[in-house]
Protein backbone atom coordinates (compact mmCIF):
# COMPACT_ATOMS: atom_id res chain seq x y z
CA UNK A 1 0.00 0.00 0.00
CA UNK A 2 2.95 2.58 0.57
CA UNK A 3 4.86 1.56 -2.54
CA UNK A 4 0.86 2.55 -4.47
CA UNK A 5 0.82 5.69 -2.49
CA UNK A 6 4.37 6.64 -2.79
CA UNK A 7 3.92 6.18 -6.84
CA UNK A 8 -0.14 7.21 -6.94
CA UNK A 9 -0.43 10.51 -4.65
CA UNK A 10 2.77 12.31 -7.39
CA UNK A 11 0.78 10.95 -9.92
CA UNK A 12 -2.72 12.26 -9.58
CA UNK A 13 -1.45 15.41 -8.30
CA UNK A 14 0.79 16.12 -11.34
CA UNK A 15 -0.47 14.35 -13.99
CA UNK A 16 -4.15 13.96 -13.50
CA UNK A 17 -5.51 17.15 -11.71
CA UNK A 18 -2.77 19.29 -11.93
CA UNK A 19 -2.19 18.47 -15.65
CA UNK A 20 -5.76 19.12 -16.31
CA UNK A 21 -5.63 22.78 -14.81
CA UNK A 22 -3.00 22.94 -16.30
CA UNK A 23 -4.60 22.04 -19.49
CA UNK A 24 -7.44 24.54 -18.90
CA UNK A 25 -4.90 27.32 -18.30
CA UNK A 26 -3.47 27.55 -21.78
CA UNK A 27 -6.73 28.05 -23.43
CA UNK A 28 -5.78 31.34 -24.17
CA UNK A 29 -8.98 31.71 -26.40
CA UNK A 30 -11.00 31.48 -23.50
CA UNK A 31 -9.70 34.28 -21.13
CA UNK A 32 -11.78 32.51 -17.70
CA UNK A 33 -9.54 29.58 -18.34
CA UNK A 34 -6.50 31.46 -19.01
CA UNK A 35 -4.90 31.73 -16.02
CA UNK A 36 -2.14 30.33 -13.64
CA UNK A 37 -4.56 29.53 -11.00
CA UNK A 38 -6.50 26.90 -12.54
CA UNK A 39 -3.83 23.83 -11.64
CA UNK A 40 -3.54 24.55 -8.24
CA UNK A 41 -7.27 25.12 -7.87
CA UNK A 42 -7.49 21.45 -9.83
CA UNK A 43 -5.38 20.56 -7.11
CA UNK A 44 -7.25 21.55 -4.42
CA UNK A 45 -10.67 20.79 -5.50
CA UNK A 46 -9.37 16.98 -5.97
CA UNK A 47 -8.06 17.28 -2.59
CA UNK A 48 -11.48 18.28 -1.41
CA UNK A 49 -13.48 15.94 -3.06
CA UNK A 50 -11.40 13.06 -2.50
CA UNK A 51 -11.11 13.56 1.72
CA UNK A 52 -14.90 13.77 1.09
CA UNK A 53 -15.32 10.61 -1.00
CA UNK A 54 -12.91 8.73 1.68
CA UNK A 55 -14.74 9.72 4.45
CA UNK A 56 -18.48 9.02 3.08
CA UNK A 57 -17.02 5.93 1.39
CA UNK A 58 -15.68 4.16 4.95
CA UNK A 59 -18.90 5.97 6.56
CA UNK A 60 -21.19 3.59 4.23
CA UNK A 61 -18.82 0.77 4.56
CA UNK A 62 -18.41 0.45 8.31
CA UNK A 63 -22.46 1.03 8.16
CA UNK A 64 -23.18 -1.75 5.40
CA UNK A 65 -21.01 -4.23 7.06
CA UNK A 66 -22.19 -3.52 11.16
CA UNK A 67 -18.36 -2.58 11.82
CA UNK A 68 -17.27 -0.43 14.50
CA UNK A 69 -16.92 3.52 13.39
CA UNK A 70 -13.75 5.11 14.64
CA UNK A 71 -15.32 8.43 15.34
CA UNK A 72 -12.02 10.31 16.15
CA UNK A 73 -11.13 9.48 12.68
CA UNK A 74 -14.50 10.69 10.92
CA UNK A 75 -14.61 14.14 13.08
CA UNK A 76 -10.56 15.12 12.34
CA UNK A 77 -11.42 14.04 8.37
CA UNK A 78 -14.22 16.24 8.15
CA UNK A 79 -12.35 18.94 9.81
CA UNK A 80 -9.36 18.52 7.16
CA UNK A 81 -12.36 17.77 4.35
CA UNK A 82 -13.36 21.48 5.55
CA UNK A 83 -9.70 23.05 5.96
CA UNK A 84 -9.41 22.03 2.26
CA UNK A 85 -12.78 23.89 1.37
CA UNK A 86 -11.55 26.99 2.55
CA UNK A 87 -8.72 26.61 0.69
CA UNK A 88 -10.51 25.88 -2.29
CA UNK A 89 -12.81 28.95 -2.01
CA UNK A 90 -9.89 31.29 -0.96
CA UNK A 91 -8.27 30.21 -4.60
CA UNK A 92 -11.55 30.73 -6.66
CA UNK A 93 -11.91 34.16 -4.36
CA UNK A 94 -8.88 35.51 -5.91
CA UNK A 95 -9.44 33.87 -9.39
CA UNK A 96 -13.03 35.85 -10.20
CA UNK A 97 -10.57 38.84 -8.45
CA UNK A 98 -8.24 38.80 -10.76
CA UNK A 99 -11.30 38.64 -13.57
CA UNK A 100 -12.92 41.68 -12.06
CA UNK A 101 -9.79 43.72 -11.96
CA UNK A 102 -8.33 42.63 -15.32
CA UNK A 103 -12.21 43.99 -16.70
CA UNK A 104 -11.67 41.69 -19.65
CA UNK A 105 -14.98 42.02 -21.11
CA UNK A 106 -15.11 38.02 -21.67
CA UNK A 107 -14.32 36.94 -18.42
CA UNK A 108 -16.60 39.55 -16.84
CA UNK A 109 -19.41 38.51 -19.16
CA UNK A 110 -18.48 34.48 -17.82
CA UNK A 111 -18.84 35.66 -14.47
CA UNK A 112 -22.37 37.29 -15.14
CA UNK A 113 -23.75 34.10 -16.75
CA UNK A 114 -22.24 32.21 -13.29
CA UNK A 115 -23.37 34.23 -11.27
CA UNK A 116 -26.81 35.66 -12.33
CA UNK A 117 -27.56 34.03 -15.43
CA UNK A 118 -29.35 31.01 -16.61
CA UNK A 119 -26.49 29.29 -14.66
CA UNK A 120 -26.64 30.69 -11.51
CA UNK A 121 -28.74 28.22 -9.54
CA UNK A 122 -25.47 25.94 -10.06
CA UNK A 123 -23.15 28.42 -8.87
CA UNK A 124 -25.14 29.93 -5.82
CA UNK A 125 -27.34 26.82 -4.96
CA UNK A 126 -25.32 23.63 -6.03
CA UNK A 127 -21.37 25.05 -5.87
CA UNK A 128 -21.75 27.67 -3.10
CA UNK A 129 -24.94 26.97 -0.76
CA UNK A 130 -25.19 23.07 -0.69
CA UNK A 131 -21.42 22.71 -1.29
CA UNK A 132 -20.00 24.88 0.72
CA UNK A 133 -22.27 27.02 3.01
CA UNK A 134 -24.49 23.59 4.59
CA UNK A 135 -21.24 21.56 4.90
CA UNK A 136 -19.50 24.08 7.13
CA UNK A 137 -22.21 24.46 9.06
CA UNK A 138 -22.51 20.95 9.51
CA UNK A 139 -19.23 20.38 10.73
CA UNK A 140 -18.57 23.67 12.97
CA UNK A 141 -21.97 23.51 14.75
CA UNK A 142 -21.75 21.62 17.61
CA UNK A 143 -25.02 19.48 17.73
CA UNK A 144 -24.15 17.92 14.14
CA UNK A 145 -19.91 18.38 14.74
CA UNK A 146 -19.73 14.85 16.23
CA UNK A 147 -22.86 13.16 14.43
CA UNK A 148 -22.05 10.45 11.91
CA UNK A 149 -25.23 10.92 9.75
CA UNK A 150 -24.58 14.25 9.84
CA UNK A 151 -20.60 14.40 8.69
CA UNK A 152 -21.57 12.02 5.92
CA UNK A 153 -24.67 14.08 4.94
CA UNK A 154 -21.42 17.34 4.78
CA UNK A 155 -18.89 14.92 2.74
CA UNK A 156 -21.91 14.05 0.47
CA UNK A 157 -22.64 17.28 0.05
CA UNK A 158 -19.04 18.58 -1.01
CA UNK A 159 -18.90 15.79 -3.06
CA UNK A 160 -22.06 17.58 -5.20
CA UNK A 161 -20.28 20.69 -4.48
CA UNK A 162 -17.20 20.14 -6.41
CA UNK A 163 -19.06 18.38 -9.48
CA UNK A 164 -20.70 21.91 -9.39
CA UNK A 165 -17.71 23.88 -9.56
CA UNK A 166 -16.31 21.96 -12.72
CA UNK A 167 -19.87 22.61 -14.35
CA UNK A 168 -19.28 26.37 -13.46
CA UNK A 169 -15.96 26.24 -14.97
CA UNK A 170 -16.89 24.62 -18.23
CA UNK A 171 -20.06 25.32 -19.33
CA UNK A 172 -20.77 29.48 -19.07
CA UNK A 173 -17.13 29.61 -20.10
CA UNK A 174 -18.20 27.90 -23.62
CA UNK A 175 -20.97 29.92 -23.52
CA UNK A 176 -19.93 33.11 -24.30
CA UNK A 177 -18.95 33.53 -27.92
CA UNK A 178 -15.42 33.29 -28.66
CA UNK A 179 -15.92 36.46 -31.82
CA UNK A 180 -17.86 39.49 -31.04
CA UNK A 181 -21.18 40.10 -32.56
CA UNK A 182 -22.15 36.40 -32.44
CA UNK A 183 -25.15 34.94 -30.44
CA UNK A 184 -24.46 33.18 -26.72
CA UNK A 185 -24.26 29.62 -26.64
CA UNK A 186 -27.12 27.48 -24.51
CA UNK A 187 -26.57 23.90 -23.68
CA UNK A 188 -28.52 21.50 -21.27
CA UNK A 189 -27.29 18.09 -20.20
CA UNK A 190 -29.02 14.94 -22.43
CA UNK A 191 -30.27 11.59 -20.84
CA UNK A 192 -27.37 10.14 -22.58
CA UNK A 193 -24.75 12.56 -20.43
CA UNK A 194 -26.73 11.95 -17.45
CA UNK A 195 -26.30 8.22 -18.30
CA UNK A 196 -22.50 8.25 -18.79
CA UNK A 197 -22.30 9.99 -16.08
CA UNK A 198 -23.87 7.43 -14.00
CA UNK A 199 -21.81 4.79 -15.31
CA UNK A 200 -18.88 6.45 -14.04
CA UNK A 201 -19.67 7.21 -10.77
CA UNK A 202 -20.99 3.18 -10.53
CA UNK A 203 -17.53 2.07 -12.03
CA UNK A 204 -15.55 4.14 -9.49
CA UNK A 205 -17.69 2.52 -6.89
CA UNK A 206 -16.24 -0.88 -8.73
CA UNK A 207 -13.02 -0.33 -8.59
CA UNK A 208 -13.11 0.54 -5.06
CA UNK A 209 -15.23 -2.69 -4.42
CA UNK A 210 -12.65 -4.29 -5.95
CA UNK A 211 -9.84 -2.28 -4.08
CA UNK A 212 -11.38 -2.81 -1.10
CA UNK A 213 -10.81 -7.04 -1.17
CA UNK A 214 -8.30 -7.28 -3.17
CA UNK A 215 -5.87 -4.63 -1.26
CA UNK A 216 -5.21 -4.77 3.06
CA UNK A 217 -6.85 -1.28 3.41
CA UNK A 218 -7.52 -1.69 7.03
CA UNK A 219 -4.74 -2.87 9.84
CA UNK A 220 -5.24 -6.11 10.75
CA UNK A 221 -3.85 -8.12 13.53
CA UNK A 222 -1.02 -9.87 11.15
CA UNK A 223 -0.46 -6.65 9.26
CA UNK A 224 0.12 -5.36 13.02
CA UNK A 225 2.29 -8.32 13.59
CA UNK A 226 4.51 -8.12 11.12
CA UNK A 227 5.09 -4.23 11.35
CA UNK A 228 6.21 -4.46 15.08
Amino acid sequence: MKILGIIGIPLAILGVHGGTGALFAVVGARSAWNTGLFPIIFVVSAMVSGTALLLAAYIIKTKVSKQPIDKSMVISLGKMMIAFLFIDLLLQFYEYLVGVYGLEPEHLQNMAIQMGGPYSWSFWGVQMFLGAAVPIFIIFYKKTAANINAILTAAVLVVIGIIGVRFNIVVPSQIVPVFEGMPAGNYYPTINEWMVSVGIGAMGLLIFTIGDRLLPLEESPENMEREG
